[in-house]
């Protein structure tokens, strides 16, 4: 049994699903994490714990994971009140094991920010931004 195969027996899904957030998570550490001296694998699993106790699933590793390089990207982007009020208030995301997603509702508003562009470039995974 691989590694990824046992991970997915412990939180209810494919390894495929498992393999799929570990490459987010391999994007993320190359880029916005990649300064964020703060990330930790073990604050990961600590805030899963925190806001789903023992009900926890892959799916909320992979919310988790997003909402932490949110953090992350509104602290190094040096982001405004009115800035992160926005991201928060526009955030919308889909989670289903490998096919999850997160972007904004309000982007066309959010571009208007100068701190648009560095936030927008430490998220690698919105890929609608042009």
């Amino acid at each position: 049994m691989t590694n990824n195969a046992f991970v997915a027996i412990l939180l209810g899904c494919g390894s495929y699903d498992i393999s799929s957030f570990f490459e987010k998570l391999d994007r993320y550490e190359d880029t916005v994490f990649s300064e964020d001296y703060e990330f930790t694998y073990q604050k990961l699993i600590e805030k899963v714990k925190e806001d789903y106790g023992e009900n926890y699933d892959i799916d909320s590793f992979n919310k988790e994971l997003d909402l932490m390089a949110i953090e992350s990207a509104l602290d190094q982007a040096e982001s405004s009140d009115k800035f992160e009020e926005l991201v928060w208030n526009g955030l919308n995301g889909y989670y289903s094991c490998s096919n999850n997603f997160f972007g904004f509702d309000n982007e066309k508003e959010l571009k208007k920010f100068e701190e648009w562009r560095k936030f927008s470039e430490l998220l690698p995974l919105v890929t609608w931004q042009k």
